[in-house]
């Protein structure tokens, strides 16, 4: 279990249960569903790759074409690393963002101030084409990827797209390669929008579910007041976003 302090509150992140539980708690992915005082709860879903087999047996969870897509990726010259540059994730990160129309933005404050992370990216030579940033359990023996980008430029170029596509699986099966080497036995795929009917979405699912893994369902627990606080949170990001 990871705990994160942010302004007034704690953030649990992974416990078994939702405690200790206050009015200044929030509980990140708990494993089991409670009733609790002055509190709500909230579903959570994901992929879970185990690591705790050999990497050929989890190899053969992926589908085809991932298999494939990764295998040419290393053909290509595609290479793997980790970083610990945050300025220049946040950076990529947000143009990205930005290209997508998407209204989340990160700050190298925001990454700093969580408990534990790493980085990792894929390149070709000296052109980052992907990178993913986890937050990471060592004592609970769980990564989760939190935030992930592409090489905005390259969306234009359908030949080019397929590239960074090829890349980002990569990005995926290298980074459970290392985390399995550093003792992590639960590889959290970062949610899933279980039943969507967005196209967007949907695509996304349908990339996760080509590394294999299981369907879980966990428990995110706020206080009772906090969705009050969300949702004027949530006004004012979209307001100044929007500028």
């Amino acid at each position: 279990m990871l705990i994160e302090r942010k302004f007034f509150f704690k953030r649990f992140w992974f416990s078994e249960t939702p405690k200790p539980w206050s009015l200044f708690t929030i509980h990140i992915q708990s494993r089991n569903q409670l009733t609790i005082t002055n509190g709500y709860c909230k579903k959570f879903y994901t992929k879970l790759i185990l690591l705790d087999k050999d990497i050929d047996q989890i190899e053969k969870e992926y589908d085809s074409s991932t298999a494939y897509e990764i295998r040419r990726a290393k053909r290509d010259g595609i290479t793997f690393e980790l970083s610990q540059d945050v300025e220049f994730f946040v950076s990529f990160f947000n143009e990205f963002a930005k290209s997508k129309g998407y209204g989340q933005r990160l700050s190298v404050k925001k990454i700093k101030s969580m408990p534990s992370y790493q980085i990792v990216q894929t390149k070709l030579n000296d052109n980052i084409l992907a990178m993913s940033l986890y937050v990471v359990d060592l004592d609970g023996k769980r990564v989760r990827l939190l935030y992930s980008a592409s090489s905005f430029r390259s969306f234009e170029d359908i030949s080019m797209k397929a590239f960074v596509g090829r890349a980002n699986r990569l990005l995926h099966h290298e980074a459970i390669v290392y985390f399995q080497s550093i003792g992590i036995i639960e590889y959290d795929m970062g949610g899933y929008a279980k039943d969507s009917t967005d196209k967007s979405l949907q695509g996304i699912n349908k990339f996760k579910d080509s590394f294999g893994g299981t369907l879980v369902e966990e428990y995110n627990y706020y206080p009772s007041y906090f969705s009050t606080i969300e949702s004027v949170y949530l006004s004012v990001k979209k307001l100044f976003t929007k500028k």
